[in-house]
């Protein structure tokens, strides 16, 4: 999305916290709305990150959406292997809806993961590590 910043955050994070919710149920999280970035990178920054933890260049992939569509259209790019189209098709609105600005509000870092789950979040530079080799498996392919 060019150089536009976006919020991240681990799947482990993610997977706590909605276990967190789902357990402690309605009476604590029903009507609640959860912003869940731990921090806010743009794909340089997040490429910078991945090539100090994999000890190797990462470079980063910088197209705006329109330019996602084309290389779509054209069969340049592709969903990952079992990726739902229609779950596909909603990550380039959320691509055109950051990139116009439209979700600039949810470029924020928040607290929730440390306060719903009593310690702080993982960022990008300590999950990668955590994650090396099934990184460095997935760039060889």
């Amino acid at each position: 999305m060019g150089d536009k910043r976006v919020g991240w955050i681990a799947g482990e994070d993610l997977a706590a916290v909605a276990a967190t919710v789902l357990a402690d149920g309605p009476a604590a999280h029903a009507g609640q709305n959860f912003f869940l970035s731990t921090e806010v990178l743009n794909g340089v920054e997040a490429a910078a990150i991945l090539s100090e933890a994999l000890g190797r260049q990462i470079a980063p992939v910088v197209m705006t959406p329109s330019d996602l569509m084309v290389a779509f259209a054209s069969g340049a790019a592709k969903s990952p292997a079992g990726m739902e189209e229609n779950y596909a098709k909603s990550q380039l609105e959320w691509a055109h809806q950051s990139f116009d600005g439209r979700m600039d509000y949810s470029i924020v870092a928040t607290s929730t993961v440390q306060d719903l789950l009593g310690r702080p979040a993982l960022t990008l530079r300590e999950w990668a590590p955590r994650h090396r080799e099934a990184l460095l498996a997935a760039a060889s392919k």
